[in-house]
Parts: C-alpha cells; structure tokens; sequence
C-alpha cells in the first residue's frame, strides 16, 4: 500500500467514526458516555478552538500545539501512574502546567487531590486559569520553578507555546515573574509530601535537579514525572539521574518522559 492510499483511507468517514468511538471509549475513564462522545467528536475536528468537558469548555488556540498537548495527556495517557500501584494521591504539583491539560487530567482522575498548577508564561497561564477555574481543588500560580529566589522572563515568547523557556533577571523587569524553589513551593503550599510532582520546564530541570538543595525537597516525593530536554540543554538526564542517586527508586519510560517510584 503507497502512502498517499493510506492518508486516502484514514481520512475517510467510516475510518473518522472509528476513531472517535476508540478515543470516547478512552476517555470513559474521566467522563460519562454522553460528555465522552462530546469530547471525541470536538477533538476529531480540524483544529478546534473548543473542547467540552462536562458543562465547562477547555480553551485551545487554534494554529498552535495546544491540541496536540491535551492529546498527548488524555489520549495516550502520557502521565498514567497508575501503574504502579500508589494510594490515590493527596497531593499533585504541575510544574509547567502550560494550559491545563495536565492539571485538568488529574483533577478528573483524582477529584479528591489538591493540585498546584504553576506556569511562568502570561499567555498560557491566562487560558490554564481559565481552563481550571471550574475546579476547586486545582489552584494556580503565575510564576516559574527555579533553583533559587529569582526575577525570571520569558526567553522565546515568540515560539511553540509548549516549548517556552525562562531566564533569570537581575531585576525584576517587565513582564517578569518569580522564580520559586521547590523548597518554596512546599511552604507556601503547606505541603508536607507531593504524592505526583510532574516537571516539565522546558530545560530548567537541569538547574532544578543540580542545586545544592536538590535533596531536601526530592526527599518529599513519592512520584517523579519529568521529560528532560536534552535536545535544547545538554546534560538534563544527567542531572536528573545523578540527583536521585541517593534514593532507592523504580523508573519507567513513557515517550519522552520519565516516571520515577521513589520509594521511602
């Protein structure tokens, strides 16, 4: 079979309605029938700029990488912990929450859990507050995690919106926001364990994972989700291994991220 055939048959009606009944049935685990069939059609369309979850509609931009994002996270299930066999967690961190779609996903599988959402760029945290504003146990923060007490900016607000990563300042500029420490987080949070910290900081993980403190809030986490970004900043795995070697752990693969059992 030539691949334009191929594109010719899975471009088909018969082939679509497949589809969507495939992703309905997948997200049976978040929603009722109905709001599952709702959400399959809404995001089988071309480049939707709406989404339905329950009575509440999930914001996209349309023309950018926010589909392919909520996609990744409900439809192949990128951040399934479930796995391995952990209690239902009573705390959640999403340390580049970008516009939701990963707090969105926790909060429908875990109603009960308090999630802290943080995301440094002005634009997607406008639509992750929107997104997430229907949820009482999602609270949201407009800053940026760092390896210590910072002004941080925006370097490329011009780029993919997925993909935008933060410099430290001297000052505090405009357009700026805070640099918070994971150390930070948990006091102002008043977290005394993060059951899932997810870390997806385009990069910064490698200063997260290298500072001196490293073990002090590390120490606090039974689940480690991360995707390191070795592609644009050499050495991220690295640090990341390297600082959980004090620990007796259990890793696991998924895509372009890592799911770490730190086991206490």
């Amino acid at each position: 079979m030539s691949l334009a055939t191929f594109f010719r048959q899975i471009t088909t009606p018969a082939f679509k309605w497949v589809h969507t009944l495939d992703m309905s049935f997948r997200f049976r685990k978040f929603l009722n029938k109905s709001e599952s069939l709702k959400l399959a059609f809404a995001l089988n369309s071309t480049d939707p700029a709406n989404l339905p979850i329950g009575r509440s509609q999930f914001q996209l931009r349309t023309g950018t990488m926010d589909q392919f994002a909520f996609r990744e996270i409900f439809q192949t299930e990128s951040l399934d912990t479930d796995f391995l066999g952990i209690d239902v967690p009573t705390t959640i961190v999403d340390c580049g929450a970008h516009i939701g779609s990963a707090s969105l996903y926790f909060s429908l599988k875990f109603p009960t859990s308090k999630i802290t959402a943080i995301e440094p760029d002005a634009d997607n945290y406008k639509l992750l507050k929107a997104n997430t504003e229907q949820y009482p146990n999602i609270c949201t923060i407009n800053a940026a995690v760092w390896d210590s007490s910072a002004s941080v900016t925006i370097v490329d607000s011009n780029s993919n919106t997925t993909g935008r990563s933060v410099r430290e300042v001297g000052t505090s500029e405009s357009g700026s926001v805070p640099g918070l420490t994971l150390n930070e987080i948990f006091d102002q949070q008043n977290l005394g364990m993060i059951d899932i910290l997810k870390i997806d900081v385009e990069g910064a993980e490698k200063r997260l994972f290298s500072s001196p403190s490293v073990d002090s809030w590390l120490s606090r986490v039974r689940v480690l989700i991360v995707e390191p970004h070795d592609r644009f900043i050499p050495g991220c795995a690295k640090a990341i291994f390297k600082a959980l070697e004090p620990f007796d752990y259990e890793v696991h693969g998924r895509s372009d991220i890592l799911i770490f059992k730190i086991k206490k």
